[in-house]
């Protein structure tokens, strides 16, 4: 229990969906409710999904901020969801809050975070680790309003020091994913291959249309195999018709979206999960399949780490730009292998639960707390924040006229007569 209930509040676009960063924010709010917080839980882009029941389940408070989105896009006024979101802050006057890549958000209410950070701490968290610097650029805006940054993996800590060399006053830790599984019974690897892929059927990212061309050489080669698809997204009819199209609809299935209790299951019924993402953080199936056994073949990612992703020992690595060589690899997983292999992912992953994040997280909280103690909120909070400011002001996404067009327009509507000069 902790020394004195906080009131959290953790962002994110799509908390109640069904990817990593979601399992991890249910997962931070069961712990912070264990630990005797409050926890409320706000999405600025959809506040709908299959997860949205068990958040409830868990003691915490949701917010509709589902708004936000739209009025950041311009694509409605404002006042709107910014007063809900002052009415709201007003009445949860959180002592904690969690940013959680949660970017549109960060940038659009940017002046209210930097009023906010007298009374709560700010953290912002990467969960990812992607290709190009945007994601560190975006962070400018609102860089000056949080007080730490933490990661899934190290690699990007190390990206974000070299991108941001004089940010001394924010403090850096990476902070591993932890997952829930129970201890049970593994089924036994024979001489058929059970693969299983967990996450979002999207080519962007987790590359999961090359799938199918890599699971035909695969039965080409006579190997025997099934594969299990769990997930979701825009790419699911295409994978069907290519599975279809190559003969495989009789050794893949595709389950769509399974609740967590269904999957679980599924790890220790499968040898093998599969990743072929271009890029990830730490992937919350990854973790789950490593403390169930199910042996991990990835690719081999800058972010992943190294004390944990041990090829040969409790994993196999395939390089990133050579999607090729998964088929070798699997081709190459006897039952005896699977068997030794899969008792070392088992040791590793078990160590990664989620009670050691959370304590991780409060261990930040504390060290930032010494530095930086809060006021208390004011007496009159709404009054507080009622801050005038442009929620598009910083929006990289839409476009917005050079200054010489912004003049030679007006200019031209003062000569017609549809400009006040005033």
């Amino acid at each position: 229990m902790s020394a004195m209930a906080e009131r959290h509040l953790w962002i994110w676009y799509t908390p109640y969906g069904m990817g990593g960063v979601e399992t991890f924010l249910l997962n931070m709010t069961r712990e912070s409710i264990l630990d005797g917080n409050s926890v409320w839980v706000a999405a600025t882009k959809d506040a709908t999904g299959p997860m949205r029941d068990a958040f409830l389940e868990t003691g915490a408070k949701l917010l509709d901020w589902s708004d936000f989105h739209d009025a950041y896009m311009a694509k409605r006024p404002v006042e709107r969801i910014r007063h809900r979101m002052i009415e709201d802050l007003a009445r949860v006057q959180p002592t904690l809050l969690s940013l959680n890549d949660c970017n549109d958000f960060s940038i659009g209410a940017a002046p209210l975070l930097r009023m906010l950070r007298r009374y709560c701490t700010i953290f912002d968290t990467f969960h990812i680790d992607a290709p190009t610097d945007q994601y560190f650029d975006f962070r400018r805006t609102f860089l000056d309003a949080i007080d730490g940054v933490t990661a899934t993996n190290e690699n990007v800590i190390r990206r974000f020091c070299r991108h941001y060399p004089n940010a001394a006053t924010l403090e850096m830790r990476y902070i591993a994913n932890g997952v829930t599984v129970p201890d049970r019974e593994r089924r036994e690897a024979d001489e058929t291959l059970r693969l299983l892929y967990v996450g979002r059927l999207v080519q962007e990212q987790k590359r999961i249309l090359d799938l199918p061309p890599l699971l035909e050489r695969l039965q080409s080669q006579g190997k025997k195999f099934t594969m299990t698809i769990v997930g979701d997204g825009p790419c699911r009819d295409a994978l069907a018709s290519d599975l279809a199209r190559r003969g495989l609809r009789k050794r893949v299935w595709l389950t769509g979206y399974l609740p967590p209790h269904q999957l679980i299951r599924l790890y220790f019924e499968h040898d093998v999960l599969v990743n072929l993402s271009a890029y990830e953080g730490f992937s919350m199936s990854v973790l789950e399949a490593l403390a169930a056994g199910c042996v991990p073949v990835c690719t081999d990612l800058d972010s992943l780490d190294r004390s944990v992703f041990l090829d040969g020992v409790s994993c196999r690595l395939c390089p990133v730009n050579e999607l090729d060589r998964m088929v070798d690899i699997w081709s190459a997983l006897t039952p005896g292998l699977l068997r030794q292999m899969s008792i070392a992912a088992r040791n590793t992953g078990r160590r990664f639960t989620v009670n050691r994040t959370y304590l991780e997280y409060r261990k930040l909280l504390t060290s930032v707390r010494g530095r930086r103690p809060l006021q208390p909120w004011p007496r009159d909070a709404v009054a507080a924040m009622q801050l005038d400011w442009d929620l598009t002001q910083h929006n990289p996404w839409l476009a917005r006229p050079h200054p010489l067009r912004n003049l030679a327009a007006s200019v031209w509507g003062r000569f017609l007569g549809t400009v006040d000069p005033d």
